[in-house]
């Protein structure tokens, strides 16, 4: 099996005035179609490594739906010497057996179409970045994105690390000085950022407070935090990059009234 570099990332060009739109968030494993359709949305997705790590949380851990339809969740073990640390020095335990982590998982998707190659691909940059559970993160998620971009002719996100840009330990602070430091214009915001910020500081500073929401029809709306692997085994890139694209849409939170799509081609 060959073992699988950092996706190329290709620079994004700036449209309309010069609007360049972040994503400031945790890294989390396997994460759910909302999270990726974010990072496909942004010009620059900041990897949040540079914060406390939340034990049995989104990093370390994603659900997904066994044969019988039932919600399951594939966790990775951590080393419990690094509990209290940032996430960028959380080590994943070495210790346990690796084809038994993933039997119930693979029990529950091997007979999907897409689910061979997919895997193969994860779970070997799963093996290959382990212990280091920022990198196996980061590097999956990366292979997921480019996956997605390809597969619509889009542009790759730039990929860049908190801890890379020496700002403050603030929290809204944090995000004005990433903002600035990579002129972000535009700043991705969920509910959980909006309630943890001082928005109206980040207002002042000159970001233009944006929200991702889906629009899709409510028949084909992903299933609340189920990895986005699930939708990748039955449907195929094509059909998830499509869905991603068209169903998920950015609002202003400066007016409530605009609304706009990002996504270069190359």
């Amino acid at each position: 099996m060959v073992l699988l570099a950092c996706p190329k990332v290709t620079a994004r060009v700036q449209i309309g005035d010069n609007m360049r739109i972040g994503m400031i968030h945790q890294p989390h494993f396997l994460p759910w179609p909302g999270y990726v359709a974010r990072c496909v949305s942004a010009d620059v997705f900041i990897v949040l490594d540079n914060v406390k790590f939340n034990k049995n949380q989104y990093q370390q851990r994603t659900r997904y739906i066994d044969i019988d339809g039932r919600e399951r969740w594939l966790g990775l073990p951590i080393t419990h010497s690094t509990l209290s640390e940032h996430i960028s020095n959380i080590r994943i335990a070495g210790t346990h057996n690796w084809t038994r982590w993933q039997g119930a998982f693979k029990h529950a998707y091997t007979h999907t179409p897409y689910f061979k190659q997919i895997w193969s691909d994860i779970y070997a940059l799963i093996q290959q970045e382990s212990p280091v559970l920022l990198n196996v993160n980061r590097f999956t998620l990366q292979y997921i994105i480019n996956l997605i971009c390809d597969a619509h002719n889009k542009d790759v996100p730039e990929f860049v690390l908190a801890s890379s840009l020496h700002v403050s330990s603030e929290r809204t602070q944090r995000l004005i000085e990433i903002c600035s430091k990579k002129e972000i214009t535009h700043l991705i915001m969920g509910e959980y950022a909006l309630n943890s910020h001082d928005n109206m500081r980040l207002q002042e500073s000159g970001i233009s407070l944006v929200r991702h929401t889906y629009k899709g029809t409510p028949d084909r709306a992903p299933l609340p935090g189920i990895t986005i692997l699930h939708d990748l085994f039955l449907l195929g890139r094509n059909a998830v990059a499509e869905q991603l694209y068209n169903s998920w849409h950015i609002e202003s939170l400066d007016n409530g009234s605009d609304n706009f799509q990002r996504g270069k081609s190359k």
